[in-house]
């Protein structure tokens, strides 16, 4: 366990970009550590009627935070926020996209594709796409209508362009002479060479 808490704390310190991703992987072996440590070296210390207590009282306080996690979960949903819930239309235009397809997509919606879909983004998070602020500015502007669209996905390689409620709130449908509609259902279209 020793090993494993070592090796967490330097990758959470490890110069790379997933650093703070490392730090759910500290929770395993802080709690097997810190159950170790209570058994072993703070319980027989303790009078028998303090253990008791003070197990009680460190159960009360995980349910606490437990109960906070599920609270802020149930608030996200609660509001509907749309950063979050995606219209059913958008679903199933993500069911339909080909695998290893490559999709051009609103930075908002970029992030939704990989997790229900086998197709490919060109921008989808801010820490799981390379050069992730010169791709969403580039994205932004190619849905704001300030970049040509031929040469854009051209140069990109981009075999689908996504156009739902997130694209057209960042502007007007671009020009995509020469594409053909892909997929359409209840304001999302997908568009292909």
């Amino acid at each position: 366990m020793l090993i494993w808490l070592g090796l967490g704390l330097a990758l959470v310190y490890a110069p790379i970009t997933l650093q703070r991703r490392m730090s759910t992987g500290l929770w395993f072996p802080l709690c097997l550590l810190a159950v170790q440590g209570w058994r072993e070296v703070l319980a027989p210390r303790l009078p028998a009627a303090w253990r008791g207590r003070l197990a009680v009282l460190g159960g009360g306080a995980s349910v606490i935070s437990n109960l906070l996690v599920w609270i802020a979960a149930l608030a996200v949903v609660m509001a509907r926020r749309p950063d979050v819930f995606l219209a059913r239309a958008e679903v199933e235009a993500f069911a339909a996209l080909p695998a290893e397809a490559l999709v051009l997509a609103a930075p908002e919606t970029g992030m939704f594709i990989p997790a229900r879909s086998d197709a490919r983004v060109l921008y989808g998070h801010q820490y799981e796409t390379v050069d992730a602020e010169r791709q969403k500015q580039a994205v932004e502007a190619f849905y704001a209508g300030r970049t040509p669209a031929g040469p854009f996905l051209d140069e990109r390689g981009v075999d689908l362009v996504f156009y739902g409620p997130r694209e057209a709130a960042l502007g007007p449908r671009p020009d995509l002479s020469g594409w053909r509609v892909f997929f359409q259902n209840d304001g999302v279209t997908v568009y292909e060479r």
